[in-house]
Protein backbone atom coordinates (compact mmCIF):
# COMPACT_ATOMS: atom_id res chain seq x y z
CA UNK A 1 0.00 0.00 0.00
CA UNK A 2 2.85 2.35 0.80
CA UNK A 3 4.37 1.75 -2.63
CA UNK A 4 1.10 2.80 -4.29
CA UNK A 5 1.11 6.05 -2.34
CA UNK A 6 4.76 6.65 -3.23
CA UNK A 7 4.13 5.96 -6.93
CA UNK A 8 1.16 8.35 -6.97
CA UNK A 9 3.24 11.06 -5.27
CA UNK A 10 6.07 10.60 -7.74
CA UNK A 11 3.62 10.76 -10.66
CA UNK A 12 2.07 13.99 -9.37
CA UNK A 13 5.46 15.60 -8.78
CA UNK A 14 6.45 14.82 -12.37
CA UNK A 15 3.48 16.79 -13.76
CA UNK A 16 3.95 20.32 -14.97
CA UNK A 17 1.74 23.06 -13.44
CA UNK A 18 -0.41 23.11 -16.58
CA UNK A 19 -0.89 19.33 -16.46
CA UNK A 20 -1.78 19.55 -12.75
CA UNK A 21 -4.41 22.18 -13.49
CA UNK A 22 -5.88 20.08 -16.29
CA UNK A 23 -6.03 16.97 -14.10
CA UNK A 24 -7.68 18.92 -11.25
CA UNK A 25 -10.26 20.36 -13.66
CA UNK A 26 -11.02 16.93 -15.13
CA UNK A 27 -11.44 15.31 -11.71
CA UNK A 28 -13.55 18.21 -10.45
CA UNK A 29 -15.72 18.03 -13.56
CA UNK A 30 -16.21 14.28 -13.13
CA UNK A 31 -17.21 14.83 -9.49
CA UNK A 32 -19.65 17.59 -10.48
CA UNK A 33 -21.28 15.40 -13.14
CA UNK A 34 -21.64 12.51 -10.67
CA UNK A 35 -23.15 14.84 -8.06
CA UNK A 36 -25.64 16.24 -10.57
CA UNK A 37 -26.66 12.75 -11.71
CA UNK A 38 -27.31 11.66 -8.12
CA UNK A 39 -29.28 14.83 -7.36
CA UNK A 40 -31.39 14.59 -10.54
CA UNK A 41 -32.08 10.91 -9.86
CA UNK A 42 -33.22 11.75 -6.31
CA UNK A 43 -35.59 14.47 -7.56
CA UNK A 44 -36.92 12.15 -10.25
CA UNK A 45 -37.69 9.41 -7.71
CA UNK A 46 -39.63 11.78 -5.43
CA UNK A 47 -42.71 11.68 -7.67
CA UNK A 48 -42.76 7.90 -8.11
CA UNK A 49 -45.60 6.05 -6.40
CA UNK A 50 -44.60 4.39 -3.15
CA UNK A 51 -45.91 0.98 -4.22
CA UNK A 52 -43.42 0.69 -7.05
CA UNK A 53 -40.32 0.67 -4.90
CA UNK A 54 -41.38 -0.45 -1.43
CA UNK A 55 -44.41 -1.99 0.21
CA UNK A 56 -45.05 -0.91 3.78
CA UNK A 57 -47.24 -3.07 5.99
CA UNK A 58 -48.72 -2.25 9.36
CA UNK A 59 -47.36 -4.02 12.41
CA UNK A 60 -49.71 -6.71 13.65
CA UNK A 61 -50.32 -7.28 17.35
CA UNK A 62 -48.48 -10.27 18.78
CA UNK A 63 -50.42 -12.81 20.82
CA UNK A 64 -49.85 -12.27 24.54
CA UNK A 65 -49.50 -15.00 27.15
CA UNK A 66 -52.60 -15.59 29.20
CA UNK A 67 -50.82 -17.22 32.13
CA UNK A 68 -47.88 -16.07 34.19
CA UNK A 69 -44.85 -18.02 33.03
CA UNK A 70 -42.82 -17.40 36.18
CA UNK A 71 -45.46 -18.54 38.64
CA UNK A 72 -46.23 -21.61 36.54
CA UNK A 73 -42.68 -22.89 37.14
CA UNK A 74 -43.43 -23.02 40.88
CA UNK A 75 -39.77 -22.81 41.90
CA UNK A 76 -39.13 -21.58 45.40
CA UNK A 77 -35.55 -20.52 44.81
CA UNK A 78 -35.61 -17.65 47.31
CA UNK A 79 -37.12 -19.72 50.14
CA UNK A 80 -34.04 -21.99 50.38
CA UNK A 81 -31.66 -20.75 53.07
Amino acid sequence: MHSLEQRLQNYCQALSPKERLISILILSGAFAVASLCITINAFYNINKPVGDSMKIEHIKQLPLQTSDSIKSLNLNVYDRR
